[in-house]
């Protein structure tokens, strides 16, 4: 039996704590305990979300007239729904044989994963292939 504790967190708008000038976190949270079997697929939900936004923009004054604002006024209506779902297939590996054969399962199953973008492979090298020479050189030890 395992305890998974799937967690979704977000900036919260325009709500501050009084006296801090600090953002607010929402948070959400939901606890499950599993069994499940060796190779056997779970899947949890339940973080939902459900956003729904309305304005009316346009003209100040005359937007609020109930005939003019037909004319000059624009709503706009906005409704996002965001849901966690999460997908759990545990698989028992004994030695190094079954970790061999499992990574070959998920590459032959997800080709382009572990892809790099074209962008970052022509990229030069940065950096130092022994970054501790110029300290170990001031200290005398090479």
């Amino acid at each position: 039996m395992h305890r998974l504790y799937p967690e979704v967190s977000d900036v919260g708008t325009g709500v501050t704590t009084p006296g801090l000038q600090s953002p607010t976190f929402n948070e959400r949270r939901v606890t499950s305990r599993v069994v499940v079997q060796d190779g056997q697929s779970v899947g949890l939900a339940g973080l939902i979300r459900e956003n729904i936004s309305k304005s009316n923009g346009g003209v100040p004054w005359f937007k609020d007239i109930p005939f003019l604002s037909f004319f000059v006024s624009q709503p706009n209506n906005e409704r996002t729904k965001n849901e966690l779902l999460l997908l759990i297939a545990p698989h028992v590996i004994h030695d190094e044989r079954d970790a061999r054969a499992f990574a070959e399962d998920l590459r032959e199953q997800l080709p382009s994963a572990a892809r790099v973008p074209d962008e970052s492979t022509n990229l030069p090298a940065t950096g130092s292939p022994d970054p501790m020479l110029n300290l170990r050189r001031r200290l005398r030890l090479q």
